[in-house]
């Protein structure tokens, strides 16, 4: 049993500094939820990515609080706001929980991916508005992607799976 226990501070101390490393990724916001809200992320966003943003904004259940949907804002891997969501538009956004064990996909792959697409469009990639979110227990979380150039206009939009990468749509 103390073996056991030994691996797995191994492994945690392991992943901890890499995810600690870039808080201001994906992964790194999300790591940085309080354990109330890991298991009832519902939704992921992000505006102004390059590939970070300044902010991330998770809206989530809130186990401490019987399952309460919250709206957090995240800056430099610290909640710096949190609400109750009370929108109408976070009542109908899908409420299935994100599955975060799955994700291997981080902003900066997703930012590596829309160079690529802004080139094959003769563009130059400027910054990326990020959402992520599960539509259904079963299935697989997606990314949605929209590519903007360095003065702000639309190049293009793609959705890639969360767990490997792979395109699943380009417009």
């Amino acid at each position: 049993m103390n073996r056991l226990l030994l691996l797995l501070s191994l492994v945690v101390s392991a992943v901890a500094p890499a995810l600690a490393q870039n808080p201001d990724s994906a992964l790194g916001a999300l790591a940085s939820l309080p354990a109330n809200y890991r298991n009832g992320v519902v939704w992921l966003s992000a505006d102004n990515a390059d590939p970070h943003p300044d902010q991330w904004y998770v809206t989530a259940r809130n186990a401490a609080r019987d399952g309460l949907l919250m709206n957090l804002t995240i800056e430099d891997g610290r909640i710096v706001s949190e609400r109750p969501a009370i929108s109408p538009r976070a009542f109908l956004r899908q409420i299935t929980p994100i599955n975060l064990r799955s994700l291997r996909v981080n902003s900066t792959d997703l930012w590596r991916d829309a160079l690529a697409f802004a080139e094959r469009r003769g563009q130059r990639l400027g910054s990326l508005s990020l959402q992520l979110q599960q539509q259904g227990r079963d299935a697989t979380p997606v990314w949605s992607v929209w590519s903007y150039d360095r003065r702000g206009n639309y190049i293009g939009y793609f959705s890639a799976l969360a767990t490997t990468g792979s395109i699943t749509s380009r417009r």
